[in-house]
């Protein structure tokens, strides 16, 4: 709702978990409307610092649900940065301690720090 977006215009960080792109209405466009509103609103509160804004990946653009690869999360990032993203929080779906080192290995290799 638009007092929710006031209220995270108020903050410096806005964290719409809930709103991650999703099947149906929620998609990246619509996502991206909602920040670029997030953001005009921030600009009344301090128009010299902007939100930032992060999400957590829970839905491909195609509608299917993300699997946490990294290889497939990483084919997301683009999108997320047009839209006005600043920071992603990722996962995994290791269930041992190696296999999450291996995931850890390879989401350095198709995320490379600084990557945008």
């Amino acid at each position: 709702s638009d007092a929710a977006l006031r209220r995270a215009a108020r903050f410096e960080r806005w964290m719409p978990d809930r709103f991650s792109p999703t099947p149906g209405d929620q998609s990246f466009e619509r996502f991206g409307a909602r920040i670029a509103r997030a953001q005009q609103l921030r600009a009344e509160v301090d128009p010299d610092r902007p939100l930032e804004i992060w999400s957590t990946p829970r839905w491909r653009p195609d509608g299917r649900a993300i699997d946490w690869t990294p290889a497939r999360v990483a084919e997301d990032v683009p999108r997320f940065a047009e839209i006005g993203v600043d920071w992603l929080r990722v996962g995994t779906l290791a269930r041992s301690l190696p296999e999450l080192l291996d995931d850890v290995r390879e989401y350095a290799e198709v995320l490379p720090l600084g990557a945008r």
